[in-house]
């Protein structure tokens, strides 16, 4: 059942969206942003600041709002139109269940697009519900755990044919502060007392999408690799290898269909906080993410969204996913399926950015998610 006050609460912030979406295709076409621009040189395209504030729900943090400082701009001259544009993004963000997170994204693409670097640098005070590991979860069994939480990643790939990139990442882990009585407890559960963890990989993707906030056409593959090993800081060894390949078609003008599937692999000591997870805002919307985890995650996705009128759009979307401990334990009968709907209001016309609303039901749990966010959820 879905909390009656939280219900109505989560109504008055949608009635504000929209009211705040109206209002902004009137004036400048975006959410309350406050921007600067400058055009300084002429070698160089405008650049762009802005200040954007943030207001989501999900059932992992209930209502979080804070502020996301913003900065576009093109790292290629004028003339350079194969180069998209570079981005910083950094926001902060508190929750009404005490949660905070402040993070530092960035993605620069070079001239000519010949190399694209991206990143993530993430300082987090979290609490979630913990069920244990594994398909024996279950609902009825779980905890409320706290932790600290840091995280480095930052990638650096070269494009050496046409939309091809391939590269090295890196990728940091440091948990600590860590609390949990009961489930946690338990000896089989990697990490329980906190850690770290350094791993360094290889990456290889692909991307054809027309556009990368809300795609119509084209694919996108991203295929990733990590080592965590002793030798570069991390106290377990294991390995890590994840499968994300996006597909979009629009048969008609204003209809589009998308295509999601993603498998994740883990083999050695994994901490149970790197174990794959299923649910959330992005893959198996309704499932609370986290409520399954496991060494070996795959899922699949479809999506269909329409745009009704003006700023306004419908999607629908079902998925099915489920976890395994290895691949000789993966077992169909445990196939866990979610399906839901939502609306769409666009913020920037020229950037394609809608704020998402979804509800998203899956068989066998006892509440519905919602979700309030920016962008996509593939």
């Amino acid at each position: 059942m879905i909390n009656l006050p939280d219900l109505y609460r989560f109504c008055l912030v949608l009635f504000l969206v929209a009211y705040f979406n109206c209002y902004s295709q009137r004036v400048i076409n975006y959410l309350p942003y406050f921007k600067y621009e400058t055009d300084s040189t002429d070698k160089y395209k405008n650049k762009e600041l802005g200040i954007i504030p943030i207001l989501y729900y999900t059932p992992e943090t209930g209502f979080a709002s804070g502020l996301l400082f913003s900065a576009l701009f093109k790292s290629a001259p004028k003339k350079d139109t194969l180069a998209r544009t570079s981005n910083f993004v950094f926001p902060f963000l508190i929750t009404e269940k005490g949660q905070y997170n402040a993070i530092c994204q960035y993605n620069i693409i070079t001239a000519r697009e010949r190399w694209y670097f991206k990143g993530t640098t993430l300082i987090q005070k979290f609490n979630e519900y913990f069920y244990g590991v594994g398909n024996e979860a279950i609902i009825n069994s779980k905890e409320l755990i706290e932790y600290s939480f840091l995280r480095l990643t930052h990638r650096a790939a070269y494009r050496f044919y046409k939309r091809n990139f391939a590269g090295l990442q890196f990728n940091q882990y440091n948990t600590w502060n860590l609390t949990g009585d009961s489930l946690l407890a338990k000896p089989d559960i990697i990490g329980n007392q906190g850690y770290t963890s350094s791993g360094l990989g290889l990456v290889y993707f692909v991307d054809t999408r027309d556009n990368i906030v809300f795609a119509t056409k084209g694919f996108y593959l991203d295929i990733s690799t990590y080592s965590y090993l002793k030798g570069v800081g991390s106290e377990y060894t294991f390995h890590n290898v994840i499968i994300d390949f996006r597909k979009y078609y629009t048969p008609i003008k204003g209809h589009t269909i998308g295509f999601n599937t993603l498998l994740a692999l883990n083999t050695g000591d994994v901490p149970f906080m790197q174990l794959a997870h299923m649910g959330g805002q992005y893959m198996m919307r309704g499932v609370y993410y986290g409520r399954y985890r496991d060494r070996i995650y795959t899922a699949m996705q479809l999506e269909y969204r329409v745009k009704i009128w003006r700023f306004l759009g419908l999607v629908a979307f079902g998925a099915v996913g489920n976890i395994a401990h290895d691949f000789q334990e993966y077992d169909f009968g445990t196939l866990k399926y979610a399906l839901g709907s939502g609306l769409r209001f666009s913020i920037s016309k020229r950037e394609n950015v809608n704020v998402r609303v979804d509800v998203g039901y899956s068989f066998g749990e006892t509440s519905p998610g919602i979700y309030l966010t920016v962008g996509e959820a593939f």
